[in-house]
């Protein structure tokens, strides 16, 4: 199970870097383009519609259980021996974090099947906007800001750390 879950992590990684790349070099579009474009073709028939949905309730459901992994401090199985409570603080910040800014694309992702507009699905950098739109918003990036970045310094301790 951890080689497919690695495996699938690969080919995520390794499609973000394709996408960021072309996007750098000038030949691609913003994912929120992309995913317009995508979701308009999908969103053409039925299957395509079905096939969305899927893709955003699976994409909630990783969400939810990386807020899960943070709230139940579940990740502490993942690094070998006794975490300090700064390790352990930055795991469920990170995770709690990185599962809400999941939620969120993924319900970003349902919501534009539902009401057949593919240009509401819109990335990451579309739900960025229109949340920071919102009266609190610019507040909730922040925190989404810290949080993830408190996930990213979490990261550091699981390449040092991790259970292999």
């Amino acid at each position: 199970m951890d080689r497919l879950k690695a495996l699938a992590l690969a080919g995520v990684y390794i499609a973000f870097t394709w996408t960021t790349f072309q996007f750098a070099s000038g030949s691609g579009e913003s994912s929120g383009q992309q995913n317009a474009g995508m979701s308009a073709r999908l969103m053409e028939n039925g299957f395509g519609k079905a096939a969305l949905v899927l893709i955003g309730l699976i994409v909630i459901g990783v969400g939810g259980y990386h807020v899960y992994k943070g709230v139940s401090k579940n990740f502490l199985d993942d690094l070998e021996g006794h975490q300090s409570k700064l390790v352990e603080r930055l795991g469920i910040a990170g995770y709690v974090a990185k599962g809400i800014a999941l939620i969120g694309a993924g319900g970003l992702v349902v919501a534009a099947v539902f009401t057949s507009d593919p240009s509401k699905a819109t990335g990451i950098d579309g739900a960025i906007k229109t949340l920071g739109a919102q009266p609190f918003g610019r507040f909730l990036l922040i925190l989404a800001g810290v949080g993830i970045g408190l996930y990213g310094l979490y990261a550091f301790v699981l390449a040092r750390r991790a259970q292999m």
